[in-house]
C-alpha cells in the first residue's frame, strides 16, 4: 500500500511538473475578422464545461458550412467569484459571412442559439499547442496570466478595456491543432459583451489564484 502511495505521489508531481514546466509564448496584437458570431450563453462552473462544449460541437456539425471556428466567450474570473454556478460565458462559432445562408438555415433547427454580425476587432493574442484534455488546465497555469501580464505592462490598457477573454479551438478543424487566446479591445470589442447574466456576486476569499482553482478541480476529477 505504501508504495502505492509513493507511485500516485511520484505521478501527481510529475504532472504537476508538467503543467507548470515553462514554455515560450509569443504575445502579438491582431485583428479577430469580421464574422457572423452564432452563439448561446452558458451559466455555470468553468470547470463543469464539458457536457454543454460537446453539445455545441455537436450541433454545428448541422451547420451548411466548413468556413467557421468554434470559440468560447468568459466573463468572470473564478477566483473572484462567490458562487461558481454563476460564471457567465457564451460558447458559439465565427462564420463566415458569405455563409449567411447557412448560418440563417442553421438557426431556424437550432432556436436555442442567437446571431451577431461583428466588425473586425482588435485583440491581443497567444496561441498554445493542443495535447489533449489537460490543456485547458495548462492554459490556467502557463497562460492566462502572462497574457494579462503583456497586456498591462505598459499601462496602455486597463481591466476595462477587455470585455471578455475568449479561446479560439482551432484544434477542431483540420490540421492547426492548438487553441488561441484573445484579449479583444479597441472600438468594437464591447459586441463581445453578450451575456444577458447580472454580473455574480465577488468572493471574499483573498489570495486565491487561477492556478489553485485549477489544481482543485484536478484534485476533484481524480477522486
Amino acid at each position: 500500500m505504501k508504495n502505492i502511495f509513493l507511485l500516485a505521489a511520484a505521478g501527481g508531481a510529475g504532472f504537476l511538473y508538467y503543467l507548470t514546466k515553462q514554455v515560450e509564448l509569443e504575445f502579438t496584437h491582431t485583428k479577430i475578422p469580421a464574422a457572423i458570431f452564432v452563439y448561446k450563453e452558458h451559466l455555470g462552473s468553468y470547470m463543469l464545461l464539458d457536457p454543454t462544449f460537446n453539445s455545441i460541437k455537436d450541433d454545428f456539425e448541422y451547420l451548411n458550412s466548413q468556413r467557421y471556428t468554434l470559440a468560447g466567450l468568459f466573463y468572470d474570473h473564478p477566483s473572484q467569484v462567490k458562487d461558481h454556478k454563476h460564471e457567465r460565458s457564451v460558447f458559439g462559432a465565427f462564420v463566415d459571412p458569405a455563409d449567411a445562408k447557412a448560418v440563417k438555415e442553421f438557426l431556424k433547427v437550432h432556436t436555442d442559439y442567437k446571431s451577431i454580425n461583428t466588425d473586425e476587432v482588435d485583440a491581443i493574442s497567444v496561441t498554445y499547442p493542443y495535447s489533449g484534455y489537460s490543456t485547458f488546465a495548462q492554459l490556467g497555469f502557463k497562460v492566462y496570466h502572462k497574457l494579462y501580464e503583456y497586456a498591462f505592462k505598459d499601462r496602455e490598457f486597463q481591466n476595462s478595456d477587455f470585455v471578455c477573454l475568449m479561446h479560439k479551438y482551432h484544434y477542431l478543424h483540420g490540421d492547426n491543432k492548438t487553441i488561441e487566446v484573445l484579449l479583444p479591445y479597441g472600438k468594437y470589442a464591447k459586441e463581445f459583451m453578450l451575456t444577458t447574466a447580472p454580473e455574480p456576486l465577488k468572493s471574499q476569499m483573498k489570495g486565491y489564484s487561477t492556478e489553485v482553482t485549477y489544481l482543485n478541480a484536478l484534485y476533484c476529477a481524480a477522486e
